[in-house]
């Protein structure tokens, strides 16, 4: 979301960004602030055991692919044919005996530590809702410590029967709402062709209405933001009542491997001019305390707010992953309709394939991902600046259904520039915050400062 440039776009120059970005590229080209990648041998972490180990014991997540169909057909869902080597929507539905034994085997191999999650995912999960009542109750009474529940869902099969038992089971809901109407119906409508935004909308008020508790604590949003629509509308709609206060993730329109997707300029000049202009709202809400969805704000601006105040200062553990990314199988097991395993719900083509319920996790498949993931780190990742702060993991080694080398080198070039761009915003908001607001609950210096505490008690 982060990524692009605004310059040329007939915006004016924040002169502070300005500076930002004069500061980031000293940094980065003279000063040696951003140190290179150190050469490394990270054969360590195909060691059978250190695996072995991480999957009997170490699971965090299981998501259950209860359905292959879906009630609504969203114009950049992964599942909407648009994509090279990813399945459609079907009519494949997960049956009891394998969500049962799924269900087992992930409580059979979770950490100790809690939270542990199990959600579930579709296509539209309300639309396999006896077995995901079924699930529930099962999983339930297995009495699994610090168990999340989570239901990714659009919420229009939702019914006051069905949001009474969620309530009642203690069920977290995610919600996908991308903003108002006028940006939501264009790419999320029904099967029929209708818009969905009344729908969704009427069963979240009816949610906070009747249950209330439950509201505050188990209800998370959704968007997803597309570069060609305006992001300040999307902003002032979750800025009114009831969504300011609400959890609300983001996640952007994935390009990778989708059908007549090109590049546009334009478009990413006029989303980054108003990411810079929503940076100064964050800076002057903080300051009068005018309504502003800050959680939302840090959301969007995460690797700012998250990444780079939590980042470890040294060079990591000889046995830490080179891309910071999971073992694949152990943060989110995904199990698809049919009972096959991959390591997360992104990855669901044969290519990624771990095992499957009958057999259980192959060893040496996750071996094999996590190698040619070593492999070039190996090759690509020797020297370059940006390592600390990389995002990237399996999910951009695929392309067509398969792993592709040269798919990720493209995002390597697109990950350094989003990063570059983080660096900026960074500087830019840290510099501009005024002492006054150091102690406000999302202020960059307090976020900074907890991340310090949390590595000095670590």
């Amino acid at each position: 979301v982060l990524g692009g440039d605004h310059r040329g776009s007939g915006e004016k120059a924040d002169p502070g960004r300005g500076a930002a970005a004069t500061f980031v590229d000293r940094a980065r080209g003279r000063s040696g602030l951003l140190a290179s990648h150190p050469p490394r041998d990270y054969r360590g972490i195909l060691e059978e055991e250190r695996i072995r180990t991480r999957l009997d014991h170490g699971m965090r997540g299981l998501l259950l692919g209860v359905t292959d169909g879906c009630n609504q057909r969203c114009s950049y869902c992964i599942y909407s044919g648009s994509y090279r080597g990813q399945r459609t929507h079907g009519t494949g539905r997960m049956s009891w005996e394998v969500a049962r034994r799924s269900i087992d085997f992930f409580a059979g191999h979770v950490a100790d530590a809690s939270p542990i999650f199990v959600t579930f995912y579709g296509g539209e999960p309300l639309l396999a809702w006896e077995l995901v009542r079924r699930c529930v109750e099962y999983t339930r009474g297995l009495g699994l410590p610090g168990l999340i529940l989570l239901l990714n869902t659009n919420l229009t099969l939702l019914d006051e029967a069905r949001a009474g038992f969620l309530a009642q089971n203690d069920v977290a809901l995610a919600v996908s709402l991308d903003g108002p109407a006028t940006v939501h119906d264009p790419a999320r409508r029904f099967a029929s062709g209708k818009p969905t935004h009344s729908r969704v909308v009427h069963w979240l008020e009816y949610i906070r209405a009747a249950f209330p508790a439950y509201w505050e604590k188990n209800v998370v949003l959704h968007a997803t933001f597309d570069r060609h629509n305006d992001i300040e509308e999307v902003f002032d709609f979750f800025c009114g009542e009831p969504w300011r206060d609400l959890p609300i993730t983001v996640g952007g329109v994935r390009l990778e491997g989708r059908r007549g997707c090109g590049g546009d300029r334009d478009a990413s000049l006029r989303h980054q001019a108003a990411m810079d202009r929503l940076a100064a709202r964050h800076l002057s809400a903080l300051e009068s305390g005018e309504p502003f969805p800050h959680r939302l704000f840090r959301n969007l601006f995460r690797p700012v707010f998250r990444d780079l105040p939590a980042r470890r200062i040294g060079y990591p553990p000889v046995d830490a992953h080179p891309m910071r990314t999971c073992t694949p199988g152990v943060t989110r097991l995904y199990v698809d309709s049919q009972g096959v395993f991959y390591p997360c719900e992104k990855t669901g083509v044969p290519a990624a394939r771990i095992g499957d319920i009958d057999h259980g996790i192959d060893l040496g498949k996750v071996r094999h991902l996590l190698l040619r993931q070593v492999r070039f780190c190996e090759s690509d990742c020797q020297g370059c600046w940006a390592w600390r702060l990389c995002s990237l993991c399996l999910t951009h080694f695929l392309r067509g259904g398969e792993i592709r080398w040269r798919a990720v080198r493209r995002k390597c070039e697109e990950e350094r520039e989003r990063i570059r761009r983080s660096l900026e915003h960074f500087t830019h908001l840290y510099t501009r915050e005024p002492p006054s607001t150091w102690d406000h609950p999302f202020s960059l210096h307090r976020a900074v400062g907890e991340g310090r505490r949390a590595q000095e008690e670590g």
